[in-house]
Parts: structure tokens; sequence; C-alpha cells
């Protein structure tokens, strides 16, 4: 199989939109550097160190080595699968089945769809957005924080809420729950305030917010009958 150097990389010349585009099955050299918008078919593989500006694609079943790294806004269709210490800059967004080795980070706003894994020491920025099924190993930093998770459910969330109809995150960090409902982040009780001040006392997010106090308590027993008392 032919090996794609940066010299290769260069040769091929961008459609009419400027979009440079990679066949499908291609292997790419370490270090290679991409320019913006690159378009790359199915079942490409890139060694370590591999660089990519903004708004990239890349199709189904694409691999990467360790130390990739991707500006903002690229795009990954389905099963991709990325080494440890990849990078993401913002807005980057991934399809299901994505997985991530130990200690990749992404900025914020990224967007990962259903059943993406990741390892060990995975970091996350402000306002990332997760579907259904994503499993995360221990260690894993979220909205910007260090919070250590309590349990191994990092989040319970309900989708379509308020008037603006968005997605809310309640955190289940060991120190208390903090909730992510847009521009807002911080801990339950001063949520609770802003629900209060804005739509009263009754509001479903109420409702909402006292089933994740319950699981949380449950996950923070939980964790004492496993681990024991403290020495």
């Amino acid at each position: 199989m032919k090996i794609w150097t940066q010299k290769d990389v260069d040769a091929v010349a961008p459609d009419e939109d400027g979009i440079r585009h990679y066949p499908a099955n291609s292997s790419f050299a370490e270090g290679c550097s991409f320019a913006w918008g690159c378009n790359f078919a199915g079942w490409c593989s890139f060694a370590k160190g591999c660089r990519f500006a903004e708004g990239c694609r890349f199709a189904e079943w694409c691999s990467f080595a360790d130390g990739c790294s991707f500006a903002e806004g690229c795009r990954f269709a389905e099963e991709c699968r990325f080494a440890e210490w990849c990078s993401f800059a913002r807005g980057c967004s991934f399809a299901e089945w994505c997985s991530f080795a130990d200690g990749c980070s992404f900025a914020e706003g990224c967007h990962f769809a259903e059943w993406c894994s990741f390892a060990d020491g995975c970091s996350f920025a402000e306002r990332c957005r997760f579907a259904e099924g994503c499993s995360f190993a221990d260690g894993c930093g979220f909205e910007g924080t260090n919070k250590q998770i309590v349990g191994t459910t990092p989040f319970l969330a309900i989708d379509r809420a308020g008037s603006a109809q968005r997605k809310t995150y309640f955190w289940m960090f060991e120190s208390g729950i903090w909730v992510r409902a847009g521009c807002f982040f911080g801990p339950l009780e001063e949520f609770r305030k802003a629900v209060d001040a804005e739509h009263g006392t009754t509001h479903a997010y109420h409702d909402f917010a006292d089933l994740v106090e319950k699981e949380w308590k449950r996950a923070k027993t939980a964790k004492k009958e496993r681990t024991g008392p403290p020495l």
C-alpha cells in the first residue's frame, strides 16, 4: 500500500471550491499537515502527529495515531478511531461509535453522537454535547473543570427543556451537582434560584432536579460502600 508523504498531500489540486479530496483507504505518513476543508473518503489512516486545519471532513472508519490535532469545525463520520492525546478545537462533531484513547482533549462546543467511547483522562471544555449511550473511563474532566465524577454516570440530561427547547445537563460531580443550561453553568442550588426567578417554583425543572439529587445521593452511598471509610 502506498504511504502518502507531505509532498503527495500537497500535490493534490483543490477543486473549484478550494477543497482537496483524498481517496478511500489512503494511508498517510507521520506529521502530515493538511489545509482547511480537506475531504477524506472512508477507511483512511493517519500516522502520529498529523495536523488538520479548519473544516476538514472524514468519512467512516478513519483511524488516527497518537497526537493528531484538528482545528475548528472538523467533522467525522461513524466509527472513527483516535489514539492517545489527540486534540480537537471548538465545534468539532463526531458521528456514532467513535472511540478515543487516553488523554484526548476537546475544546468548547464539540458534539458527539450516540455510543461514542472515551478512555482515561479525556477532557472536555464548556458546552460539549453528548447523545445517549456515550461511555467514559476514569479521570475524564468535564466543562473545563477538574471536578471528580461520582459513580459511573457523569451526567443526567433532559432534552427539549424550557422555552429554549435545549438539552440541559446535570453533572454528577463528587462535590455536588452542577448544571449546564445554555450559558448558565453553576451549582444546582443556583440553578434552582434562577428557575424560580424566571419560571416560578412549580416548573418541571425542579421535578427533574429532585430526581437527579436522589440519583446523586444513591451514587454517593454506593461509592462509600464500594470503597469503604477513609483511612
